[in-house]
């Protein structure tokens, strides 16, 4: 099967008059996979979520024809994983164990060990559950029974697979007719019966249609919603018990919007394990409404039944203008539905199905959340003390925000520099945080040399001071040492390192005379600051002189100060591509780092830096930004190759595009190195195995290093686009 190209269809963006708030962005990816035309009815869609398995991404279809069996397509390219725009067909397959009806298989899903799960059923009768190890070539690999139940009185709805083999707990949920159902298992394999017993069997009031399953095992059937905006779900706890709701049925679950249409027929429900969001995840709730031809739409709820955003057509309902629905009009030509299960991956995206009268495919709903500004995001983020997340934007602004919610921290006032700056003015720096005089403060720069300070309400702590003028590309962020705020600046053919006291007032600075730039921030340690410029790397006492100069080439980004069992180390990139490592208490070369304190990545570039960013050291290991879109890893005790294999190369991100901006690590989840390439994509890298990782496709170059929050397990990060992106922790 050739490859499909993409249209992205275009969809309604909210401009940055609206208040400042997280924006859910959905984009619809049409179609993400053709499968064809003619007799062949396609009836369900899955997605293997598991991160650690080589078909993380793989979409798999149902072909419920008499002799139908699963299709799989894998991504394209395979390195994008659940972050794939395109598919492609692969020669793998499962067909289930016999004819059953013409509905065979009708639902597909895939277990948390690979396993490729089937539900059938036959006109009224029958529903059988069937299982089947991956396949790994072309040769079909037949499915067993593991379930089979008579008097269904209609095919399965729903069908949700947890749990593995190896565990022996695999839980399957069925939703049909009036009915939901969950069975487990004792024993067997992917293509070995085993021993199943009911969990529960319930009578639901309105039909359940789609099936999720939370971290914790409760379920939630996607119910209809007929009048009086009843709530969108049945929930049931892991055993099936708990109180009965109204007209005695199981408790009713979530608070649907008012402003939505209240008569929809569900097609189906998801869940995705989010550690950023309160209570650790979210909810789909999918459904048509309306009469033939039918509009699709999608909304996604709190764990507390709270509706949070969603996407669909304008006609749904008189929607609020603000950022939480977006309007996608999914083409609909024909009268039929499919998709009674339609998926989501572990990264919220949609993947829904639907079929017209002669045409079907898989259409891949994209979902990301961000921070929208009115211009490219080149300051990257940082978290402050009080847990507000700072950054500056190309439309003039510093903002301060709740980064879990995107409404504005407690108290702060986004803050505009053009009235004191100037017209076009922008803020390239990233903003710091230090107490001064014992008062949290935001300090950062202009593109044109002001050096601004904003207390927790977004008021300027002391007088805005212009230190340079007839520039327009600094981007150096202040820091603060013995209360007094050090900033460096490009000034004219050389570099000023101004030295303030706490109320901005100018109080010395010295020059490097043979340096024409600089883009990074002083690192501290005990009575003296390591500098970075494109001419060197300098040791700085407090009075500005010159201790030591441990690298006579430009650095890249930041000095990074590690403190080590032994000896602390300040260590730096440099443009041509190689790390310096130093004592951090004396300033000399490290010499048991490398040759004589300085090891050459070996990095080869067409032209220009080889390396732009800032490095970042953590247990007992060295991450660098490469030109190259790859990022290389060092050993901190002798600088030997800490990648794979004893590899200096610790993750290759794709022929196009560069690591521009420093890498960061995220201790949380599984641990995993974070970074943005300027192609638009940005990688949560595993720390213990770079084999496994997530990529983001953002849409937009990142220029940006990221910001970690480690308290609500998630990361930030800014793009040319105008947008903060958060991601949950991998």
């Amino acid at each position: 099967m050739k490859k499909h190209l993409l249209a992205l269809m275009a969809v309604l963006t909210l401009g940055a008059s609206c208040a400042f708030a997280e924006y859910t962005r959905y984009e619809m990816i049409t179609p993400s996979v053709a499968l064809g035309s003619g007799s062949t009815t396609f009836t369900s869609v899955a997605v293997n979520r598991n991160t650690t398995s080589p078909y993380y991404g793989y979409v798999y279809v149902a072909n419920a024809t008499a002799s139908g069996g699963i299709r799989i397509y894998r991504p394209d390219p395979i390195s994008d994983r659940t972050a794939a725009r395109s598919y492609v067909l692969t020669n793998m397959s499962v067909i289930p164990p016999g004819t059953l009806g013409s509905t065979n298989p009708y639902l597909v899903d895939i277990g948390d060990d690979d396993t490729v799960w089937i539900s059938e059923g036959s006109a009224t009768t029958t529903v059988r559950v069937d299982s089947a190890p991956h396949p790994t070539n072309s040769t079909p690999v037949q499915a067993v029974t593991q379930i089979s139940t008579t008097n269904a009185a209609i095919n399965a709805r729903g069908f949700r697979v947890i749990g593995t083999f190896a565990a022996n707990n695999i839980r399957v949920f069925i939703s049909r007719n009036n009915r939901a159902t969950c069975y487990g298992i004792a024993g067997g394999d992917p293509d070995t019966p085993g021993t199943w017993s009911t969990i529960y069997d319930r009578a639901l009031g309105y039909f359940p249609y789609g099936i999720a399953v939370d971290s914790a095992g409760n379920a939630y059937f996607a119910k209809s919603v007929a009048t009086g905006n009843t709530p969108p779900f049945y929930k049931l706890p892991p055993d099936g018990s708990g109180a009965e709701g109204a007209e005695g049925y199981p408790l009713r679950f979530g608070s649907w919007p008012t402003w939505a249409s209240n008569t929809t027929i569900p097609s189906g429900a998801g869940y995705v394990a989010d550690p950023s969001v309160p209570g650790g995840g979210y909810l789909y709730y999918s459904a048509r409404f309306g009469s033939s031809p039918y509009k699709v739409f999608a909304f996604r709820f709190a764990l507390d039944g709270t509706f949070l955003d969603g996407y669909g057509p304008t006609t749904l309902g008189t929607y609020p203008m603000d950022g939480t629905y977006t309007v996608l009009d999914i083409p609909w030509t024909g009268s039929s539905f499919r998709g009674a299960n339609p998926h989501c991956d572990d990264r919220g995206n949609v993947y829904q199905m639907w079929t017209d009268s002669s045409n079907s495919s898989v259409l891949k709903v994209v979902r990301t959340a961000y921070y929208p500004t009115a211009a490219a995001v080149k300051s990257s983020p940082t978290i402050g003390s009080t847990g507000a997340a700072y950054f500056g934007s190309n439309d003039g602004k510093l903002y301060g925000i709740n980064p879990v919610t995107g409404a504005p921290a407690s108290g702060f006032t986004t803050y505009d520099i053009t009235g004191v700056a100037g017209a076009g003015t922008t803020v390239l720096s990233r903003p710091s945080v230090y107490s001064l005089n014992g008062s949290p403060t935001v300090l950062f720069t202009s593109n044109n040399g002001y050096l601004f300070g904003l207390d927790s309400t977004g008021t300027p702590a002391f007088t805005p001071v212009q230190l340079v003028t007839g520039e327009t590309t600094v981007s150096s962020s202040p820091m603060v040492f013995n209360n007094e705020i050090w900033v460096p600046m490009k000034n004219g053919s050389k570099v000023t390192l101004f030295k303030t006291d706490s109320s901005g007032t100018h109080a010395q600075s010295m020059d490097f005379t043979s340096d024409t730039d600089v883009k990074s921030s002083p690192s501290v340690f005990g009575p003296s600051a390591f500098i970075g410029t494109y001419g060197g790397v300098y040791r700085v006492a407090s009075d500005l002189t010159v201790n030591n100069t441990v690298a006579s080439v430009g650095a890249s980004g930041s000095p990074f100060i590690a403190n080590t069992s032994t000896t602390p180390i300040a260590f730096t990139a440099t443009v041509d591509g190689k790390v310096y490592a130093a004592n951090a208490t004396n300033g000399t070369a490290l010499t048991s780092f490398g040759t004589g304190g300085v090891v050459d990545l070996g990095i080869t570039v067409a032209s220009g830096d080889k390396i732009s960013g800032s490095l970042f050291a953590y247990n007992g290991k060295l991450y660098i930004p490469g030109m190259d879109n790859k990022v290389y890893c060092l050993n901190i005790s002798n600088g030997s190759g800490g990648g794979s294999g004893g590899s200096v190369v610790f993750f290759e991100a794709g022929s196009t595009g560069a690591v521009a901006a420093g890498v960061a690590v995220d201790p949380s989840g599984s641990g995993s190195v974070v970074f943005g390439s300027t192609d638009g994509r940005f990688y949560q890298v595993r720390l213990s195995d770079p084999s496994v990782y997530k990529m983001t496709n953002l849409g937009s170059a990142v220029n940006t290093t990221p910001t970690v929050d480690r308290t609500n397990r998630l990361v930030l990060v800014g793009t040319d686009a105008g947008r903060v992106h958060k991601l949950p922790s991998f």
